[in-house]
C-alpha cells in the first residue's frame, strides 16, 4: 500500500458539494487547497499529477465518490484523507 504520512489534513466536503455520492476531481483540489483555482486543477490532473484512493486521475472530467478515508495526493508532497462532511 502507498504510504501516506500520519500527519496528512483531514478535507471535510460539505455535502452541498456532493452529488449523487461524488463530487468533481477540479472541485475536489480546489477544495482542498491543492489548487488555487480550477484552471490550475485542470493542469495537475492533465498533467498526471493527481491520484484519488491510490489511483492516477488523468480525465479533468472525472467524478470521484467521497468516501471516508480517502486518499487524495497532488504532486509529490501534497496529501489528504477526505472526510464527508
Amino acid at each position: 500500500k502507498d504510504y501516506v504520512p500520519p500527519d496528512a489534513p483531514e478535507v471535510v466536503v460539505p455535502a452541498d458539494k456532493v452529488k449523487d455520492g461524488k463530487i468533481w476531481i477540479v472541485a475536489l483540489l480546489a477544495l482542498a487547497g491543492h489548487a488555487k483555482t480550477n484552471g490550475e486543477a485542470r493542469r495537475l490532473v492533465q498533467g498526471g499529477g493527481v491520484q484519488y484512493d491510490f489511483k492516477p486521475v488523468t480525465d479533468e472530467h472525472a467524478q470521484v465518490e467521497v468516501k471516508d478515508g480517502v486518499v487524495l495526493k497532488t504532486g509529490k508532497k501534497r496529501w489528504c484523507r477526505i472526510k464527508p462532511g
